[in-house]
């Protein structure tokens, strides 16, 4: 018998799960509907409660065969507890997944979209005060030559800092300014894209972008504040793999990654393209 069991919501492990993350279940509902909104995209097989009501179903599936209760769920360790569940569990997990119309599967990555949102207004602000710190820094070769190695090896992240009324992640502004030297201060999604001198630094004016975003910092052991993960782009195209349609951002992603896939592999960070686009709200 398999252990993924098939739950209506007359169940009542459903009833008393639903009730327990009632606000969550909402607003994540109204998160998939703000996304389907902006797409311009009409609901007919109704996503967005559909992926509400699984993730409810994997709460409990996840607490009834691993035997440990999830006291909060909308967090980055939560999805990690329940991928464990997936991946122990990976040939009937599957076939759970296809019986019921892969809605398992989309939940879960909608999920991850959703939590990282959650996290990203604070984070988007953090990074826009160090890119207008660094475009007006020039740390010169030597340092940067000195303090390489420390960046080109896995390191565990380090904890979160107050700024104001925000606790974040800390960034290093030598990780950046090493980033920009790489890529010869060119847009690294196109280096045809002009932009302007910095009157600060006479340097060409960039934005570094992380591109497994800062947001998703708890899901992740090692830091992701490394050379390897920042994107380097004109002002243009940092505006667009935030705030693009999906088409245009899915374009970026896809062509930045390819870059830089198996650089992950150097930091032990495991990263696939699928989850990546997850993070910025594409599943």
């Amino acid at each position: 018998m398999s252990k993924f069991r098939k739950i209506p919501a007359t169940d009542e492990a459903y009833k008393q799960t639903k009730i327990r993350f009632a606000d969550i279940y909402e607003d994540f509902i109204r998160f998939n509907l703000s996304i389907q909104d902006k797409e311009k995209v009409k609901s007919v097989s109704g996503k967005p409660d559909s992926y509400a009501r699984y993730l409810i179903r994997l709460v409990i599936l996840y607490e009834e065969i691993i035997g440990d209760k999830l006291l909060e769920i909308k967090t980055f360790e939560a999805i990690k507890k329940i991928e464990i569940l997936r991946d122990a569990f990976k040939d009937e997990f599957c076939i759970y997944n296809i019986r019921e119309a892969r809605f398992p599967n989309a939940a879960l990555n909608s999920f991850i979209s959703y939590v990282a949102y959650l996290n990203s207004e604070s984070e988007e602000m953090i990074d826009n005060e160090l890119n207008y710190d660094i475009n007006k820094l020039d740390f010169g070769e030597d340092i940067i030559e000195e303090t390489s190695a420390l960046y080109e090896r896995p390191q565990k992240k380090k904890p979160k800092i107050k700024v104001g009324s925000l606790y974040v992640y800390p960034r290093n502004r030598l990780v950046v300014y090493k980033a920009k030297m790489k890529c010869n201060w060119q847009c690294e999604f196109n280096n045809q894209h002009e932009t302007f001198t910095s009157m600060a630094n006479k340097k060409p004016y960039l934005d570094a972008h992380h591109l497994i975003p800062m947001a998703t910092q708890d899901y992740y052991d090692n830091t992701i504040d490394f050379t390897d993960n920042v994107v380097c782009l004109c002002p243009t195209c940092h505006s667009r793999i935030h705030h693009a349609i999906i088409p245009q951002k899915l374009e970026m992603i896809e062509v930045l990654y390819d870059k830089r896939k198996d650089l992950y592999q150097r930091h032990e960070i495991d990263i696939n393209k699928q989850k990546l686009e997850s993070y910025y709200g594409i599943f």
